[in-house]
């Protein structure tokens, strides 16, 4: 995970949480601003079977829609992933 999300579970639950040294080698996100970001709605959630769970309709569209973005972005700029073949 990358430091900065380990940084958020350090300060309240994991104080102890030390960091693999090969997460401060992971690249930037392309095509988004941050590495991390936080979304804030007013879908409310809804129950399911289990009664202890919750589910927000929004949420796998809202991550679809940031893949291809994010995808959109990259094709765009001419940006390869470097697991892709050329």
């Amino acid at each position: 995970m990358r430091p900065r999300i380990a940084d958020l579970l350090r300060l309240n639950i994991y104080e102890h949480l030390k960091d693999h040294e090969s997460v401060s080698q992971y690249e930037d996100i392309t095509g988004v601003g941050k590495n991390i970001f936080f979304l804030s709605h007013t879908h409310h959630e809804r129950n399911i079977s289990d009664g202890r769970s919750k589910v927000g309709g929004d949420h796998d569209a809202f991550v679809h829609i940031t893949s291809v973005h994010v995808r959109v972005n990259v094709s765009f700029c001419g940006i390869r992933d470097k697991n892709e073949e050329r």
